[in-house]
This record gives structure tokens, sequence and C-alpha cells, in this order.
């Protein structure tokens, strides 16, 4: 678990309990998805982080809330709505 500390830096820490890791079953496409981002982004070791920014650091969760996560969860535009 990566925590955040009020300094700014990060810090790797276990979960406080066993309930803090969590297993998550994809579908085939999805997790050939994931082993494409591994290999193409993702550093060697065990630790190393599969998701980051452009310097290869951690998302932030305001950063990941605002560009990505809200994106992917809003509606789709309507075709009639489109400019092209």
């Amino acid at each position: 678990m990566l925590v955040h500390l009020e300094d700014g830096s990060r810090v790797r820490r276990p979960p406080k309990t066993d309930s803090g890791t969590l297993t998550v079953t994809v579908s085939a496409s999805v997790a050939a998805m994931l082993a494409g981002q591994l290999d193409r982004f993702v550093e060697p070791g065990a630790d190393a982080l599969v998701f980051t920014n452009g310097a290869g650091q951690p998302l932030s969760h305001s950063s990941f809330l605002t560009h990505h996560f809200r994106k992917a969860s809003s509606p789709p535009a309507s075709p009639a709505a489109s400019t092209t």
C-alpha cells in the first residue's frame, strides 16, 4: 500500500488488516490489456507501480479522479450532439 504523508512524500507500507488486500477477477480481454500495460510501461519488480503519471510517479487521487475516472464514468455523448 502506498501511503501519502503530510509532507507530500509517499511510503510503502503493508495493509493494516487482511481486508486491505483485494483480489479482482477480470476477463481475458482485460487481462491481455493489463499484460500489455505491464510489458510497455512498468518497471521490473514485485513492487513496481502498474499505473503512473507521465513522470513515472504514483497517480495522485485528485489527478486520477479529475483526468481519468470522471471521463470514464460519464455517459457517452449522444450522436446528435457530435460536431463531426
